[in-house]
């Protein structure tokens, strides 16, 4: 987990200082780098884990995407 957790991190503050915002995009790049690194060190992908890193990668990539929307959406004042 300090893996998926410092890859995490790490491509999330590297997408912020290029890009000057944190958006869903940023942070749906960055769940999917620490995804795909994940299940690559992790050792699930048998003989071929590439197919398995990009599968981990876009998965974690779709729930982040959700919890940051769901984020953002809850920490708006009512209108």
């Amino acid at each position: 987990f300090a893996v998926m957790t410092g890859v995490n991190a790490g491509i999330s503050c590297v997408l912020k200082r290029i890009r000057g915002k944190e958006d869903v995009q940023s942070s749906m790049a960055a769940a999917f780098g620490s995804g795909a690194l994940f299940s690559l060190v992790s050792g699930m992908g048998g003989p071929n884990p590439v197919p398995n890193a990009l599968t981990s990668g876009i998965f974690f990539a779709l729930v982040q995407g959700g919890l940051f929307e769901l984020g953002r959406k809850f920490s708006q004042p009512p209108a």
